[in-house]
């Protein structure tokens, strides 16, 4: 019991000023301080410079870190903000109750029944009735009173006390004689050693049984008082049973009874005290055990939200690594931009060199047709002089004229850089096909085009999202409207078309039936894709991945959206990959070689299944290649979209010509198909509501 009280008295102790607690505050740690206290430690750790500057205070007990208020804030008005320990604070006020010595504070006199909060006075029985009467009372305010010498009792630390202070100074027996509480407390303690050896169930009875007797006494002196013997067999020894029984037989007095009646009220008070005193160390117990869980999660939320914020700072840390990456592949794609931009000004001065060239070339070869004419005119002078003439010697003198002039042309006319090649290029046939309808929401953009072996076309409208149709008679039949915008368009078979779809990655099945286009189904390829061309049951596809230095490749797929094979780049022996940037590509009649237009290294690839590059064609009149085709024989067209023009090389590489479509205004061509028959080319040029026809008989 002691135990208890102590570790009662050291809950309500403050850690900081040793005393009981004073309005008791709750910090962030969930340890409680005074209010003084608290203004205490943050005006100490204000004193204390820091490097931080930061305005923080650290809890005593747990060295936790909190929080304090701005210097420029009441620093009463903030610790009164401070959750109130309620449950420390009615520990204090029973704790002063309790300790409190038993005497009334108004009357010093009598011991005190009632204990008032709101004036903080004991109050004995006459004192409780005047307090009644004021305005400052309060019945839930009142609080029983637990007296010093029943706790001085339990603790057995006050043995020499006398019992008689809980109810009157002295009690008076009925022979008159006066009792001292020294005898008193020395026969409840004779009469404890008698019944000691009793067990706990006779005890309890006997003292019921005791305290019914003393009522009834009490209740009915007219009728005698009846006493309660306790059986012979609870005393060790005849001594002490005569010694009983002689007491016994003595007449009752109201000081026995009184004797009797405090007993019984004194081990009832001890119960109900150790009863409350166990239910407050389980109420303590409990409050330990939830202080102890909640530091616990605390800790354990303060561990994930540390493991939180590490996790996001990896993946930040992770994300600037891949946006500097990124960063760095784009700065070494704009360097070489600029390094192809450098030389295509340097072949655009080339150009302009030979366009100058040509300008020349054309003005001579108009002056040589003036002298040609000339000459015709002098010789038919000269003939008519030959046959008005009837004079020999100007016959003679006309004939060495003609002789000197057919001679020496330069006498009479002044030329330069005469001797080139001016035979007449003859010009391509062509048609304009009409590409707009009436219910494009844009301008045509005709990235590419297929023929089908019954003559029909179909172009792709990247900017309308559509696939158009067109008769042999390069007629408007119908069109497709698709999910995303188009770039590549090739024939699977007769009825069979394969479109590629860059923004939404997928690769999009069609079918033509009865001059109609059909959706079939989608291949994902969860990359963008560009060029596309078939083989038999093989696509291959130009695709742009991510996260890689050189993001072309190429991919092989089946029919069913299986991956057959991606080729990447291989590196030459200069270790620069051997393609870059291959928007449009073509195959083979086998399928075995694969030609790529690399638009960046301004050239021709072509490579094998296994990415081994067999020859690459380059030209310094052929710029940013785009659209690729052969033709029945395997030789291959290629058109530049910053030269504008269309270069005809062989299988193997070497070029068969420069200019095809010399005389045709080709303005950025960009897709070119060849017609299965091989007698027609047809061209695309960017950002153009129409295409063109060519007729390749003329040129064959």
């Amino acid at each position: 019991m002691a135990t208890n009280i102590t570790s009662t008295h050291n809950e309500l102790m403050c850690p900081v000023c040793l005393g009981i607690y004073a309005t008791p505050r709750i910090l962030a740690c969930l340890h409680t301080l005074c209010e003084k206290c608290v203004i205490l430690l943050i005006n100490n750790e204000r004193a204390i410079p820091k490097s931080d500057n930061k305005e923080t205070f650290n809890c005593p007990v747990c060295r936790y870190e909190s929080d304090s208020p701005p210097t420029n804030m009441d620093l009463s008005r903030w610790v009164r903000r401070l959750p109130l320990n309620t449950v420390i604070q009615e520990k204090v006020r029973s704790h002063s109750v309790v300790s409190e010595k038993g005497i009334c504070t108004i009357c010093k006199k009598s011991s005190p029944v009632k204990f008032c909060r709101n004036c903080d006075n004991f109050l004995c029985v006459r004192c409780l009735e005047e307090h009644k009467l004021s305005a400052d009372y309060d019945s839930s305010c009142l609080l029983e009173v637990r007296i010093n010498a029943y706790d001085d009792l339990l603790d057995n630390q006050s043995d020499n006390d006398d019992i008689g202070q809980i109810g009157d100074e002295s009690k008076t027996t009925a022979d008159g004689k006066e009792f001292s509480f020294k005898k008193l407390n020395q026969r409840a303690q004779d009469e404890d050693l008698e019944t000691c050896d009793a067990s706990k169930e006779q005890q309890s009875t006997c003292l019921v049984n005791e305290a019914s007797e003393v009522v009834a006494d009490e209740g009915n002196s007219s009728q005698g008082s009846r006493r309660v013997f306790l059986p012979l067999e609870n005393f060790s020894s005849e001594e002490e049973r005569d010694k009983y029984l002689n007491r016994q037989k003595s007449p009752p007095s109201h000081f026995d009874r009184e004797y009797h009646l405090n007993i019984y009220r004194l081990r009832r008070l001890r119960t109900d005290f150790e009863e409350r005193l166990r239910n407050c160390d389980v109420e303590v117990r409990d409050f330990m055990t939830q202080k102890v869980r909640i530091t616990d999660e605390i800790k354990d939320l303060r561990m994930r939200i540390v493991a939180s914020l590490d996790k996001l700072e990896d993946e930040l840390t992770q994300q600037l690594e891949t946006l500097q990456n990124e960063i760095m592949f784009k700065v070494r794609l704009i360097e070489k931009e600029c390094q192809h931009a450098s030389e295509s000004i340097k072949r655009s001065e080339n150009v302009l060199r030979i366009a100058k060239k040509n300008a020349r070339e054309k003005e001579l070869s108009e002056t040589l047709e003036k002298i040609d004419s000339k000459f015709k005119d002098y010789e038919r002078v000269l003939h008519r002089v030959r046959n008005r003439s009837n004079k020999v010697m100007m016959s003679v003198r006309i004939d060495r004229k003609v002789e000197e002039i057919m001679a020496d042309p330069s006498k009479f006319i002044k030329l330069e850089g005469l001797g080139l090649n001016y035979r007449k290029r003859q010009s391509f046939k062509f048609v304009e096909i009409k590409a707009a309808i009436p219910n494009d929401s844009n301008s045509c953009d005709i990235t590419d085009l297929v023929t089908l072996p019954s003559g029909k076309i179909i172009a792709a409208d990247f900017r309308n999202e559509k696939l158009k149709l067109f008769d042999e008679n390069f007629s408007f039949v119908s069109h497709l409207t698709l999910l995303a915008r188009p770039f590549g368009v090739t024939a699977v078979n007769n009825t069979t078309l394969a479109v590629t779809l860059p923004e939404a990655e997928k690769v999009h099945l069609v079918t033509l039936s009865a001059n109609r286009l059909r959706s079939i189904r989608a291949i994902e390829i969860g990359e963008k894709c560009w060029g596309i061309s078939a083989c038999g049951t093989e696509l291959f596809v130009a695709i742009e991945q991510k996260n890689q230095e050189n993001p072309f490749a190429i991919c092989i797929l089946g029919l069913e959206g299986n991956h057959i094979k991606i080729i990447r780049p291989l590196k030459d022996s200069l270790g620069k990959d051997v393609f870059y940037c291959p928007w449009y590509l073509t195959t083979s009649r086998d399928g075995k070689r694969i030609y790529l237009s690399d638009e960046v290294n301004h050239s021709v690839t072509c490579i094998n299944r296994d990415g081994t590059r067999l020859f690459r064609y380059r030209d310094d009149s052929l710029e940013n290649p785009k659209g690729i085709t052969t033709d029945l024989a395997g030789n291959i067209f290629v058109c530049g979209y910053g030269s504008g023009n269309v270069h005809h090389i062989s299988a193997e590489g070497s070029r068969l010509s420069v200019d095809l479509l010399h005389g045709c205004a080709v303005n950025r061509p960009c897709g070119l198909f060849c017609a299965i028959d091989g007698q027609k080319l047809f061209l695309t040029e960017e950002s153009k509501s129409s295409f063109k026809a060519f007729d390749l008989k003329v040129w064959m």
